[in-house]
């Protein structure tokens, strides 16, 4: 499985989501309960533009892995962009809290309080 993972890994370095998405879907087969597998699968779906799908990888990465030092700010990404500024903020917290020198969710924190006119926070 760790092998899959890096050339998965290696796909997505080459911007190749469709054959890293085949990869991760194969380890997740073997090991579904691997919580970076999903995010890894998660971050091959947006590349590939299927944001839906890449939503619910990173909220199955989440419940794998609820102390997750990547899922919720990529899963924040992705509700900023659609709008939902209040879910996005929360997770970008949650992301601070588990890791505090996460400078992408510091600056989506940032932006998604911003957007919301919420300037002291």
């Amino acid at each position: 499985v760790e092998l899959l993972e890096q050339i998965g890994l290696f796909y997505l370095s080459v911007e190749n989501p469709t054959d890293a998405l085949q990869v991760f879907d194969r380890a997740i087969e073997l090991s579904p309960t691997q919580a970076n597998l999903h995010y890894d699968r998660g971050v091959a779906l947006q590349m590939g533009l299927r944001l839906l799908d890449a939503r619910t990888a990173f909220q199955k990465a989440m419940e794998l892995d609820p102390k997750s030092r990547t899922a919720p700010a990529a899963l924040a990404d992705l509700y900023r962009a659609s709008g939902l500024l209040g879910d996005a903020e929360a997770l970008y917290r949650q992301q601070v809290a588990i890791t505090p020198d996460h400078p992408s969710a510091w600056g989506g924190l940032t932006l998604s309080l911003m957007e919301q006119r919420r300037y002291s926070n």
